[in-house]
C-alpha cells in the first residue's frame, strides 16, 4: 500500500516530533541541573574552606610560637620556677588567684572548680583545677606563660580551644602540688 498524502494525518506527523521535544527537554533539564548542583556544592566547600583559612590565621602565631619553643636552643631562655606545694589558705584562695591572674593577662574567667585528688602512682595529693575562660589566643598565651611559672604547677593535662559566636573560649584542665615533690 502506496502512502499517499491523503493518508498522511497531523496525529502520525506530531508522534515523531513530540518524541523529539521530549528528548530535547530531558537533554536541557540535565544540563541544567549538574552544573546547578555542583555549583552549590563549590559554595559549600568554599563556606568551609573559608571558615578554616580564618581559623589557621588566627592559630598560626600560637603554632609558630610552640613550634620554637620546641627547639633545644630555646629551652635555655625559659626560666624554671621555684618548686613549692599549696598551704591550706593557697587552696581556698585558688579562684581568686585564677581570675586575677586572667584578668592581668586580658582574659575573662567563666569558671574556676578546684578538688583534691591523689595521683594514681604515688599516692601524693594534688589540687586538680579546671578552668573555663574566654579571650584572645594572644592573651592566652599570656595566660599560660603566667601559669607555667606558679611554683605549685605539676602538669597542665589538658587544653582546649574552640571558637564561639564572637570570641575565642578556652578549657584547662590542670594539676597543682600539695604534698612535697
Amino acid at each position: 500500500m502506496k502512502i499517499t498524502p491523503s493518508h498522511v494525518t497531523a496525529s502520525s506527523i506530531l508522534t515523531p516530533v513530540n518524541l523529539i521535544l521530549g528528548v530535547l527537554i530531558v537533554v536541557a533539564a540535565l544540563a541544567i541541573y549538574f552544573p546547578l548542583r555542583d555549583g552549590r556544592r563549590l559554595n559549600r566547600d568554599l563556606t568551609e574552606s573559608r571558615y578554616r583559612l580564618a581559623e589557621l590565621e588566627v592559630l598560626q602565631p600560637l603554632f609558630i610560637e610552640l613550634t620554637s619553643a620546641q627547639r633545644q636552643d630555646a629551652w635555655t631562655t625559659i626560666p624554671s620556677p621555684s618548686l613549692a606545694i599549696l598551704t591550706q589558705e593557697d587552696v581556698m584562695g585558688v579562684p581568686a588567684l585564677f581570675t586575677s591572674m586572667a584578668s592581668e593577662c586580658g582574659m575573662e574567667v567563666k569558671t574556676v572548680r578546684p578538688r583534691v585528688v591523689l595521683s594514681g602512682i604515688d599516692k601524693k595529693r594534688q589540687l586538680h583545677v579546671e578552668v573555663q575562660m574566654t579571650g584572645s589566643y594572644d592573651r592566652f598565651r599570656d595566660f599560660l606563660a603566667a601559669l607555667a611559672g606558679l611554683p605549685a604547677m605539676e602538669r597542665i593535662e589538658q587544653v582546649d580551644l574552640r571558637r564561639e559566636e564572637m570570641h575565642e573560649a578556652f578549657g584547662l584542665s590542670l594539676y597543682l602540688a600539695l604534698d612535697q615533690r
